[in-house]
């Protein structure tokens, strides 16, 4: 349950169109965003922030989802969780590709860039120094600095 209940979509009309395009797109709008509206500008910010992370430069969308949901179960966070599975859904991650992400390591879903990316996801997400040079190192035999920025954001 909410502690602070979340706005009607029309309380913002200037978020119309991005509430348009979650509900399209994921099947609903985040209460967390339709809260936020209260202070509008920090509602924009989470949004483009949101836009640039997932939706924006050269890192697959699928892996970006899949980091991202890595992450929030390395956290213990069950709402990143849902809301993580579903995006990944959504963006082309198959049915068999999240269940085996616990065991992306050993899973044949993934493939070594893959693995070195949720590497580094699910050790920053238990503890930020729990990534390492090494982990580092990996991941820089596959992507470029540009999309390191892109794994770690």
């Amino acid at each position: 349950m909410a502690h602070l209940p979340p706005l009607p979509w029309d309380a913002t009309p200037q978020f119309r169109e991005r509430f348009e395009h979650y509900q399209r797109t994921r099947g609903f709008v985040p209460n967390s965003i339709l809260t936020m509206q209260r202070r509008p500008a920090i509602a924009a910010a989470f949004m483009d922030l949101n836009r640039a992370v997932l939706y924006e430069g050269t890192v697959p969308e699928e892996l970006k989802m899949l980091i991202s949901l890595i992450a929030s179960q390395a956290a213990g966070c069950r709402y990143c969780q849902a809301h993580m599975t579903n995006l990944a859904s959504i963006y082309k991650a198959s049915d068999a590709r999240i269940r085996a992400l616990w065991e992306f390591e050993t899973s044949g879903e993934f493939s070594a860039a893959e693995r070195a990316a949720l590497r580094l996801a699910y050790k920053a997400a238990l503890v930020p120094n729990e990534a390492s040079q090494a982990d580092f190192a990996e991941l820089k035999r596959y992507f470029d600095d540009g999309q390191i920025v892109e794994i770690v954001a």
